[in-house]
């Protein structure tokens, strides 16, 4: 199944903005950030490490070989 960027997009925002809490009997929407642990986020991480990895490999002056 092949989604178009735009809808990924949307429900990755959707996930980020739909987070809430429970504090003291009391729910909470939160306004910045999300829960640690949440699961999106081992995703995200990965995606910025491969676009951190991959500026660095190709800024090298003679790349390091593997």
């Amino acid at each position: 199944m092949n989604l178009p960027v735009g809808d990924i997009v949307g429900l990755l925002t959707l996930c980020l903005d739909a987070t809430f809490l429970s504090f003291r009997g009391k729910v909470y929407r939160r306004v910045h950030r999300t829960a640690m642990g949440f699961p999106v986020f081992v995703v995200i991480a990965i995606l910025v490490m491969e676009d951190v990895e991959e500026g660095a490999l190709t800024s090298f002056h003679s790349p390091p070989r593997f």
